[in-house]
């Protein structure tokens, strides 16, 4: 998201707005499908079809928001119900899945919490109990800010 451009601005705008519903409580379904809409991803033929089709296909596999933000929103969107899943998805869909994990990660996140990542993933991190106690102060203030 450090390159400009007019694509990039977009989604990036895009991008910060779904978080920041999810975060507060909107409906996932509705948040998402109104993020594609606005991105032009039509939700409603991409999701009969194999993932493979739609992040390879019809997106590219490659990095940068501009390139994978309409398969991020489609992989969230058909796995928003089952955060393991969407991040494995993720993974067997090869090219730049760092980029990708990492906005559906964090959608994930922000629709199902913390706790809904799988305990096998949490407890391999690097630093587990200091990641751990950075959530949980990060929660805590948002808590207490919450407008």
């Amino acid at each position: 998201m450090f390159f400009r451009g007019e694509k990039i601005q977009k989604y990036a705008f895009h991008w910060a707005t779904l978080i920041k519903r999810l975060l507060l409580g909107h409906d996932p379904e509705h948040e998402l499908r109104e993020t594609a809409r606005k991105d032009n991803v039509d939700v409603e033929f991409l999701l009969d079809l194999p993932d493979d089709e739609v992040v390879g296909v019809v997106y590219n596999t490659t990095s940068g928001i501009e390139h994978c933000f309409p398969g991020v929103i489609f992989l969230a969107l058909k796995y928003m119900h089952d955060p393991e899943m969407a991040m494995v998805a993720c993974a067997n869909l090869g090219g730049d899945t760092a980029n990708r994990a990492a906005l559906i990660g964090a959608i994930m996140g922000a629709i199902h919490g913390y706790t809904e990542i799988p305990l096998k993933w949490r407890a391999n991190l690097l630093n587990h109990s200091e990641i751990e106690g950075s959530i949980d102060g990060l929660v805590h203030n948002s808590l207490l800010h919450k407008p």
